[in-house]
């Protein structure tokens, strides 16, 4: 059976470093060792985001990183919902 994935978009410019997605989802997120911003693992560069996939598995830990995000730049999205980004 295949597992479900979503979209995880990260307004990586506004991030502060805070590793509070790191500390939540150690599984899909670092820390950049050049500037220390976050990066989603495998993320690619969309305009001014970072657009990755997880796994259904991942779900929950990348969800508890969106909410602790205190700048709010973590958007999860089931694939094929669609979402303006009008808050980040």
């Amino acid at each position: 059976m295949k597992k479900k994935t979503y979209t995880v978009t990260h307004h990586r410019k506004k991030c502060i470093s805070c590793g509070a997605c790191e500390l939540e989802a150690p599984q899909s997120w670092t820390l950049d060792t050049e500037d220390g911003l976050s990066m989603i693992e495998g993320a690619l560069e969309k305009g001014q985001f970072f657009v990755g996939r997880i796994l259904e598995d991942d779900l929950e830990d990348n969800k508890r990183a969106e909410q602790n995000c205190p700048v709010h730049i973590i958007k999860i999205m089931e694939n094929g919902e669609t979402s303006s980004f009008s808050s980040l």
